[in-house]
């Protein structure tokens, strides 16, 4: 996986941190990713991380504007990502997938 990629991902993973629906999008990421990396990153990014398995696609929702992405495995995906030296989530007491 390229570095790019592992930054999207990084990204997608602080945002479901904040979600309260499970589901994250290129407009709640991308903000993200601009504070910790800087620029920005095109959303076919997304689509490839769900070829990759690492994200589910969900329906076009709220005008059908925005597609919105569930994250299967966060855990793994943390694990994954580990090597840029960023904060770990804890996923055993935040965000909407305590409960896994």
């Amino acid at each position: 996986m390229t570095i790019m990629k592992k930054k999207v991902l990084a990204s997608c993973l602080d945002c479901l941190k904040e979600s309260t629906s499970g589901e994250i999008c290129h407009r709640w990421v991308e903000p993200k990713f601009r504070e910790r990396f800087g620029g920005t990153f095109h959303p076919s990014i997304l689509k490839e991380l769900t070829a990759l398995g690492y994200l589910n696609e969900g329906d076009l929702a709220r005008g059908k504007h925005r597609r919105y992405y569930t994250i299967p495995e966060p855990k793994k995906c943390e694990e994954l990502v580990r090597d840029l030296q960023m904060p770990a989530v804890d996923w055993g007491t935040e965000g909407q997938n305590a409960k896994k």
